[in-house]
């Protein structure tokens, strides 16, 4: 389980975005090590290793828009969607024969970004497509490398903006060994 806590605002005076109602996530990657023989000292799994993978990170978010009056209310849903394909490079060490730390050094990948908001509903005088785009600009301002990516690109008409770009992968892992 995951969630992608990301609170934002919009500068509008005709509408209020509320709080989040529900939010949830979810990731799924796969991977397989190749322990590099004539890099390593040990046997496998300890030592340097290159590893292709595959993964992906879904969050999910419904929130209340209501108009400034609040009179008028519809659910905003959006989701948010990361699938990455790539190759990590790094080191797995092991500690007293069944603790390891996992040092993932550099991983570049392939990314595909998709973030969809959808309205339920209708708030008389508002343009339903400035305010999905108005929703995913904000999205980047909290998150600036966003915007870098996108190089300003426009929502669709269903509130849909989609792209590919390069990602990168990196981490530290405790685990006990079995």
């Amino acid at each position: 389980y995951e969630e992608f806590a990301l609170d934002i605002k919009l500068v509008r005076s005709d509408v209020n975005l509320g709080r989040s109602v529900s939010k949830s996530g979810f990731s799924a990657g796969f991977e397989y090590r190749f322990y590099l023989a004539k890099e390593n000292k040990y046997h496998a799994p300890r030592g340097v290793f290159i590893a292709p993978f595959v993964s992906y990170h879904g969050f999910k978010g419904e929130r209340i828009v209501s108009d400034s009056a609040h009179t008028q209310s519809v659910t905003l849903n959006t989701t948010v969607g990361f699938g990455n394909i790539g190759a990590s490079l790094g080191y797995q060490f092991v500690l007293w024969k069944r603790f390891v730390i996992d040092a993932v050094m550099f991983g570049p990948a392939i990314t595909s970004y998709r973030f969809k908001a959808k309205m339920d509903g209708h708030l008389s005088g508002v343009d339903d497509n400035e305010l999905l785009q108005q929703i995913i600009d904000a999205m980047k301002d909290k998150l600036p490398v966003l915007e870098r990516l996108t190089e300003g690109g426009e929502v669709n008409s269903s509130g849909v903006e989609s792209f590919w770009s390069g990602g990168f992968r990196y981490n530290i892992s405790i685990g006990y060994r079995f």
